[in-house]
């Protein structure tokens, strides 16, 4: 704030809350000010909303007051104040007409978790979702289990039964479990949302959500980067690879239960060669070329202490060169011009694949609205396809109205 007769002259600053009606419902007085260095008063406000106030549309309205009792213009700022829902101590969390005879079960379930953790860290995620056609205070939990390879269901304690208001329809909750206790290996984190019945007891009725999680053993220091955890993941599929299990094995990777006897595994193998690597617990084996990678990975599932392996290889990565261009539509694809090219703003890619950046260990998806099967860019290069939109003309996705050929969705 500023005063023409200096900033000392300012004697005191009138914050108001100001009701949909235009009616001030709480007034703060501010004359704690310091000075700045451009003579302006400086200040700092807090303004505690009550519990009961309703929700809707305010204003903010600000007024310096001199030491002669002058006022200064009126600063003013427009807010939404939003009633934030939950669950939490409500006697009757029930959206539910208790002479509702048919009560639905939940319709939806989403949660996020990393797909590899140590078991020394702590599995959590927040603002996951659940949803229930009666409402999202019909939903009564969500339990949530472990699915061990054998299909062995291992409940974990700590139900979900605090829920907030999404905003959307949703339940949102927040979740965390320690890992204490669980063995190495490949499991299914479940989750069941399950709501109430008509009588305000909890129903059977549920929606079911599970993902893959990879346990494996920590040391109490090992610290992992989300794009490791990812990638060991993905490199672990490859031991499901029924061509890669079919070539000379030359190397594999293993994370290995700390304390294990490495050249002990290394010789149950017949392995030539072992060292660490980058990774924590983690080991390089190398072989001669003498088995398979069946063999190997045969032998690793009756060996004690080999927790996640997989063999070790490169997934080959085709990118465009500068200078080489061999994509017949490459000059129409403006995200990938550098300089000059870059009619709609210079993404830099060339300048990046230059780099060595060239996208390993990187999973991207692409979503099109439409393209045409028969086109020179995919012509005999899809090994499976189907057209979700019955389009007669072959066309898969959405057909441009205007020439017939297939065209981008905008879908913001």
């Amino acid at each position: 704030m500023t005063d023409a007769n200096g900033w000392a002259d300012i004697d005191r600053i009138v914050v108001e809350l100001i009701d949909p009606a235009g009616q001030p419902v709480n007034t703060t007085t501010i004359e704690a000010l310091t000075q700045s260095d451009d003579d302006t008063a400086r200040f700092a406000v807090d303004v505690a909303l009550a519990a009961t106030l309703a929700a809707g549309s305010y204003g903010l309205r600000v007024t310096a007051i001199d030491a002669a009792g002058a006022t200064s213009a009126i600063a003013s700022q427009s807010l939404t104040v939003t009633i934030p829902h939950s669950n939490v101590d409500d006697p009757d969390p029930r959206d539910l007409d208790p002479q509702d005879p048919a009560p639905q079960r939940p319709n939806l379930l989403r949660f996020g978790a990393l797909p590899l953790y140590t078991n020394d860290e702590t599995l959590r995620f927040s603002n996951a979702r659940a949803a229930d056609p009666d409402g999202w205070r019909n939903i009564a939990l969500i339990d949530f289990a472990w699915v061990a390879p054998d299909g062995t269901v291992i409940d974990i304690a700590e139900d979900v039964t605090e829920f907030r208001d999404g905003g959307d329809g949703t339940a949102r909750f927040d979740f965390e479990v320690k890992f204490a206790g669980l063995a190495p290996g490949k499991y299914q984190l479940r989750g069941r949302a399950i709501d109430y019945d008509a009588d305000g007891s909890v129903s059977g009725a549920y929606a079911e959500l599970s993902q893959s999680v990879w346990v494996v053993s920590g040391d109490g220091d090992t610290d992992l980067s989300n794009s490791v955890r990812w990638g060991l993941v993905d490199h672990a599929q490859w031991a499901d690879d029924p061509e890669r299990m079919t070539e000379p094995a030359t190397g594999w990777v293993m994370w290995l239960t700390p304390g294990t006897d490495i050249a002990a595994t290394a010789a149950a193998i017949g392995a030539t060669a072992f060292s660490s690597t980058a990774i924590d617990n983690t080991w390089g084996f190398e072989f001669d070329g003498s088995q398979t990678n069946g063999e190997i990975r045969d032998q690793l599932a009756v060996i004690d202490g080999v927790e996640l392996a997989y063999p070790d290889g490169e997934q080959q990565l085709r990118y465009h060169e500068p200078g080489q261009v061999t994509d017949t539509l490459f000059d129409q694809q403006w995200p990938l011009q550098t300089g000059a090219a870059a009619v709609w703003g210079d993404r830099t890619i060339e300048d990046i694949w230059k780099r060595g950046l060239v996208g390993d260990g990187v999973q991207i998806t692409f979503i099109d609205g439409g393209f045409n099967v028969n086109d020179d860019e995919f012509s005999g290069r899809i090994a499976w396809k189907r057209d979700l939109t019955h389009d007669p003309t072959g066309l898969v996705g959405q057909t441009n109205r205007y020439d017939g050929r297939p065209s981008l969705i905008d879908d913001d």
